[in-house]
């Protein structure tokens, strides 16, 4: 059996691996940009929320209303920081699956290059064999 046919089966499997790898890159990207949004969301809540009640203050407001808002805000705050270090995760996750795609990526390439080495060189020994027999009947046919 050719050297490129046995490593064909081991050629298929990096590439099998850099594929989930990829598919796996892929989820992490979505996972990134939806806790983005929610971030976002999150920001734009707290500026609107801020602002509605700055115009209701500009009309006059309680202290209790004040106190409430306050602490609304302030656990609004914190939901922002704990969303900001999901995305902090997840980016994180991000990084370490492009890692993994990018060693999958290599190890596929370089087989690729083994296979294809090896597909040429049966192709070289394979092309001077025939020429070889074809030199012997030209030979042959002299000698006769």
């Amino acid at each position: 059996m050719k050297k490129s046919t046995r490593f064909k089966p081991i050629q298929q499997l990096t590439e099998s691996r850099k594929q989930d790898a990829a598919k796996a890159l892929g989820m992490s990207n979505q996972r990134v940009s939806e806790q983005e949004q929610r971030l976002r969301e999150l920001q734009q809540y707290r500026i609107e929320y801020q602002r509605h009640y700055q115009q209701r203050g500009q009309a006059g407001i309680s202290v209790a209303k004040l106190l409430e808002l306050q602490r609304f805000l302030l656990n609004l705050d914190r939901a922002i920081a704990q969303q900001q270090r999901a995305v902090e995760m997840v980016q994180q996750e991000r990084e370490h699956k492009r890692s993994l795609w990018q060693q999958a990526h290599g190890k596929s390439l370089a087989m690729d290059k083994v296979v294809e080495r090896y597909r040429s060189d049966e192709d070289y020994l394979a092309s001077r064999r025939e020429q070889k027999e074809n030199d012997e009947m030209a030979q042959r046919k002299r000698d006769k």
